[in-house]
């Protein structure tokens, strides 16, 4: 197995320790136009970072249709 590859999986079993061993809590909670900078209302947000419609994978596309048909 190559240097770099023993390397990341070490640090991929760390993480996982550490993710595993802590103990999340709620700290706040609120609409996203108050906690997230920058959103407006009727604005579609995802999981990821920013990406134009031309972009967008087709399942998102569905799913940003379907929000917006749910959503009125």
């Amino acid at each position: 197995m190559s240097a770099i590859k023993e390397e990341v999986e070490k640090a991929n079993k760390e993480a996982v320790e550490r993710m595993m061993e802590s103990e999340p809590i709620w700290v706040d909670m609120g609409l996203a136009k108050d906690k997230i900078p920058g959103m407006k209302d009727y604005m579609l947000i995802h999981a990821g970072p920013p990406v134009t419609w031309e972009r967008a994978a087709g399942p998102m596309k569905g799913a940003l249709i379907g929000a917006v048909l749910y959503e009125g």
